[in-house]
């Protein structure tokens, strides 16, 4: 008897267990991004960032075992990665750069889901401080720039 109970307590408890995260295959990489929303910012500026995540980037990537986001970020940009949920990372960097009339500042935040094996998604945003003489001058309503966009990267065959 003590054995039956143990067995279906087994049975029972089975499906809790904790799954793996999912382990993206590495090779050759496409990235798509989709501009989302903005908030703020001047109308030259958001045409100069879709035109910039127009046409999307084709690569190889080597991901690390186990995945870690940073496979996926350019060599120039280094995000600080938290883990949130199972095969959820949000990964923030900041940036000052002096303009001569003050800081810019410069937050990206990205939150990056691994799919399956051949597909993460990743929503990120952006948000960018100007000096008020800055923004005054570019005709924002705020110093605050705020622009939203997705990304769709594909494992290609």
């Amino acid at each position: 008897m003590p054995r039956l109970i143990f067995a279906a307590t087994f049975i029972l408890l089975a499906p809790l267990t904790v799954q793996a995260d999912i382990q993206p295959q590495s090779g050759t990489w496409a990235s798509a991004v989709e501009f989302v929303d903005q908030t703020g910012c001047p109308p030259q500026m958001v045409t100069q960032l879709q035109a910039n995540m127009a046409g999307g980037h084709v690569g190889p990537i080597i991901f690390p075992e186990p995945f870690d986001p940073v496979a996926l970020q350019g060599a120039d940009i280094q995000f600080t990665w938290t883990k949130l949920d199972e095969n959820v990372w949000q990964g923030v960097f900041s940036d000052i750069s002096d303009s001569g009339m003050g800081d810019i500042i410069a937050v990206s935040k990205s939150v990056v889901t691994v799919v399956d094996p051949t597909h993460i998604e990743q929503d990120a945003e952006m948000n960018v401080t100007l000096p008020e003489a800055m923004a005054k001058m570019a005709g924002m309503a705020s110093s605050t720039c705020v622009v939203r966009s997705k990304v769709f990267h594909a494992r290609q065959p």
